[in-house]
């Protein structure tokens, strides 16, 4: 019988940062959505394009949580 060592408290922390970024990509993907419906009931350009720019940072942030 060979032993195996294992690292669990590193096995545990990699666990808890995957949680931590899949919590972080429900939290921009409820963001997201929240802008979509603010843009659906803006009637003016000038806030359109804000929540527009909103929209950008949050769906790179996303990218790069999923890569």
């Amino acid at each position: 019988l060979i032993y195996e060592f294992k690292d669990t408290v590193e096995q545990l922390k990699l666990l808890f940062l995957n949680q931590e970024v899949e919590d972080q990509i429900q939290m921009i993907h409820g963001q997201i959505n929240e802008m979509l419906d603010l843009r659906n009931l803006s009637p003016e350009a000038v806030f359109i394009s804000q929540i527009d720019s909103r929209l950008q940072l949050l769906s790179h942030r996303l990218f790069t949580l999923e890569a």
